[in-house]
């Protein structure tokens, strides 16, 4: 049995691998696997390479690719892989033409994929017919994947292969089991205990379909452990955690695949269905989530492939999360917005920063009828800035999921801030604060006046105490608002250019604010 190149596309190897062109070259025969490292390595090819690379020694002049391969297909390789969307956003038109006329097959390689990945799991194959060769056997298939195979014979299997702990937690399945390399699988309290507690850390992967990846840091003991996580939300509840040796990073693909399958295997068919009817949205997900996870490296390559989507989004604009206040699951609430897309109990949703504060009191009655958070971030103008605001929604979330506030709209930056002023206005302190400093403009008397007193101070201290500005804010003339401010400054008692002054004036304005409006939103 020889390793041809067409193996590669098989269901069991590299499934996902698309094949561009030279589709004639499939019966090529591949002799070992090689990185791409030099624009001259031409020279030291010896034949049947499958030839894996980014095309970073090109990125400056993709068009020299194409006589690049030229040469290596003279030497004799087998075919050639390359990653797009790292330095590359498309193979140039002259790289295909010359696959198709040298029958050279021409292969994009998914993102995710490392080059250990796929040279582990080639050199396993060539290992293999090598020692069939000698007369000894090596099938690297070990899993027999059919509908009769049993998960938890499955899991085990794995959990043996793997020589890792396997958690698997299906309710609707009835399973909740621990898997070890050296035992029967089991119910385990230092398992639950150690699912049940929070992450000290958590990694964010692009999802598999409707699967959540993450690595996630968990205390046990006296020691802390790194766990793969996938999990599955749509369908049925599915969790599957592998325990990472010291010092990994990540799981294996060929470990990662098997574990993705076997959590198909326990939602069956209906996952392939879904992802067939809707394989546009897919990739609009997949691309929205690559940014959200800084996986472009170039805003170029984004925007070219948010072109070939479709997909146009007004800059600047802000990444956003919303979930229910109960977490019990995906908010049935769909945001109306291109770029979105569901994760775990959230909506991550993309928007302008326009239209954003154009709806915003829209969005304010949507949250309180719902009974829902949106935690937004900062707005960005470079897409390559999405992954910071998304970062910064996702902090947002954590805060409002510890301080637990009323549904509404928030902001990361202000919510530090706010859970500060949420403690100190609840202290009796805080009323006698609001008696000295806001209680004479609140109840003064404002009918010779165009503006109260009490709108000159409160326009004041959100203008952080800029004259020009708050004049502006107020529709005043300049010298008005002065005269305004020296009758606030007598009747309060209070002298505005001194640095404690304005700090106890402020905190009677946000403590007045919490009085009234009971909402962080309001604050500015």
């Amino acid at each position: 049995m020889r390793v041809l190149v067409g193996d590669l596309l098989k269901e069991n190897v590299f499934p996902d691998f698309r094949l561009i062109a030279g589709s004639d070259g499939l019966a090529r025969r591949i002799t070992m696997i090689s990185v791409m490292d030099a624009p001259d390595m031409d020279r030291w090819i010896r034949g049947g390479e499958f030839l894996i690379g980014s095309a970073y020694i090109f990125r400056e002049n993709p068009e020299m690719l194409t006589e690049f391969v030229r040469k290596v297909d003279a030497k004799g390789i087998a075919a050639v892989g390359i990653k797009l969307d790292r330095f590359l956003s498309s193979f140039p038109e002259s790289l295909i033409q010359e696959a198709e006329t040298s029958r050279l097959p021409l292969f994009q390689i998914p993102l995710r994929y490392s080059w250990p990945d796929i040279i582990e799991v080639v050199q396993s194959r060539l290992w293999s017919e090598k020692m069939r060769k000698t007369g000894y056997t090596a099938d690297i298939e070990i899993f027999p994947w059919d509908d009769n195979w049993d998960v938890r014979r499955l899991f085990s299997a794995m959990s043996k292969e793997f020589g890792k702990d396997i958690f698997v937690v299906a309710p609707t399945l009835e399973i909740n089991q621990h898997f070890r390399p050296e035992s029967l699988p089991f119910a385990s309290k230092t398992a639950d205990d150690l699912l049940q507690s929070p992450p000290l850390r958590e990694v964010d992967f692009p999802r598999r379909g409707s699967i959540g990846i993450s690595l996630e840091e968990r205390s046990r003991g006296n020691e802390t452990v790194w766990l793969a996580a996938y999990r599955l939300r749509q369908e049925a509840e599915i969790d599957v955690f592998v325990l990472l040796d010291e010092g990994e990073h990540y799981p294996a693909i060929r470990e990662e695949r098997l574990i993705l399958r076997a959590v198909n295997l326990l939602r069956v068919a209906m996952l392939e269905s879904t992802l067939f009817s809707r394989q546009m949205n897919a990739k609009k997900e997949r691309f929205l989530e690559n940014l959200c996870l800084g996986t472009f490296s170039s805003e170029d390559i984004a925007l070219e492939r948010a072109k070939n989507l479709g997909l146009a989004l007004q800059l600047p604009a802000i990444v956003f999360q919303v979930c229910t206040i109960s977490r019990s699951a995906l908010p049935s609430w769909k945001p109306p917005f291109i770029f979105s897309y569901p994760l775990a109990d959230c909506w991550v949703c993309i928007e302008s920063s326009a239209r954003l504060e154009a709806e915003r009191d829209a969005f304010r009655r949507i949250a309180s009828e719902k009974d829902l958070w949106f935690a937004l971030g900062s707005p960005f103008s470079n897409l390559l800035d999405t992954t910071k605001s998304y970062d910064e929604s996702k902090r947002a979330l954590t805060w409002m999921r510890k301080f637990r506030p009323r549904p509404g709209v928030y902001r990361y930056g202000e919510l530090a801030f706010h859970s500060f002023l949420n403690r100190i206005v609840s202290i009796p302190e805080a009323e006698g604060v609001w008696d000295r400093f806001w209680r004479p403009l609140a109840e003064g008397d404002s009918k010779r006046r165009a503006v109260s007193l009490e709108e000159v101070a409160g326009a004041l201290i959100r203008c952080d105490f800029n004259g020009k500005q708050c004049a502006k804010e107020l529709h005043l003339h300049y010298n008005t608002l002065r005269n305004y401010l020296r009758e606030i400054e007598t009747l309060v008692g209070v002298s505005l250019s001194s640095r404690l002054h304005r700090m106890a004036f402020s905190l009677s304005y946000f403590v007045d604010v919490y009085k009234k409006q009971k909402s962080w939103e309001s604050y500015f």
